[in-house]
């Protein structure tokens, strides 16, 4: 999930991150449901006739850095017309920091998620000055996992495809959330919108432990899908409850991590009420009342 070309996991990165799931007791196990983890088999080319299907115009492919060894290919979602969401580990060199300013190319896909519609150019316009870009793949580090996202600011409005909101900073995923993950994974003979949906929440532990700053899902996820947004189902329109950031392999199974929007809401919003590109209101909205999903109020 790191920078192309892709490096496999270490076994002592695999054996970190295992160990740290059972430190806190293993994930919560749902009555009559198999232990959480995905299979790369999992994650398809978007059908359809899935509920998502023309919905997704908002995620495209991040395109940073130099050409050569340095550049980096990836994914991002629109949270404006003019703003874009993504992995601060998309935008950054190993060893260094994002840089503010950095041009970036996004490429919107609308609603045929396999005809590119015009690119656009921007500049990172926000980040965790505290990240820096691993130089080799790291095991499970919540404190490095909840730095990792940058904001981008287009040069020009997309205005003709509708944004993703973000799940309000107040509110509290439930541990019976259902996600569903959205990408362009790299493999195959094109670069496609991927999809897994129906993955359960695997933030939750035993003994009500919960993880802070990240959020884990039984989602498989691939090289390429990394800043694209970690959905939460049973919503009328796609509502991102944060940004997929990393995978971690426990054996032949995988599991998706990513950042939740409460991390970085505070600093985007400010970026974003700066602009001078667009005006873009507010990114955040309420999970429905009436959905089993996320609480109306965190504690």
């Amino acid at each position: 999930m790191r920078r192309p070309p892709p490096s496999p996991r270490s076994a002592a990165g695999i054996a970190r991150a295992a160990a740290f799931l059972l430190h806190l007791g293993g994930l919560t196990l749902l009555p009559g449901r198999p232990a959480l983890a995905a299979q790369d088999s999992d994650l398809r080319p978007l059908s359809e006739d899935s509920v998502l299907s023309g919905k997704l115009g908002a995620v495209g492919m991040v395109i940073a850095g130099e050409s050569g060894p340095n550049l980096s290919l990836a994914s991002g979602f629109l949270i404006s017309p003019c703003h874009v969401l993504t992995a601060a580990h998309v935008l950054a060199r190993p060893g260094q920091p994002v840089k503010i300013g950095m041009p970036v190319q996004f490429l919107a896909k609308g609603q045929n998620t396999r005809a590119l519609v015009s690119p656009a150019w921007g500049r990172v316009v926000a980040a965790d000055p505290a990240f820096v870009m691993s130089e080799q793949p790291p095991g499970f580090d919540r404190q490095a996992i909840a730095r990792d996202w940058g904001l981008v600011e287009l040069e020009r409005p997309l205005p003709d495809i509708a944004p993703i909101k973000l799940v309000f900073p107040g509110a509290r995923i439930a541990a019976n959330a259902l996600f569903s993950i959205v990408g362009y994974p790299f493999g195959g003979r094109s670069i496609s919108l991927h999809a897994q949906e129906h993955c359960r929440n695997g933030s939750s532990f035993h003994a009500q432990t919960t993880l802070g700053g990240v959020i884990i899902a039984d989602c498989a996820v691939r090289q390429g899908m990394s800043g694209g947004p970690l959905l939460v189902e049973g919503n009328a329109e796609p509502l991102a409850a944060g940004i997929v950031v990393e995978r971690v392999d426990i054996g032949k199974r995988v599991m998706t991590v990513a950042v939740p929007s409460a991390i970085f809401a505070e600093t985007v919003v400010a970026a974003m009420r700066d602009s001078d590109v667009c005006a873009a209101g507010s990114p955040f909205a309420w999970p429905p009342a009436n959905t089993p999903h996320a609480s109306q109020r965190g504690d």
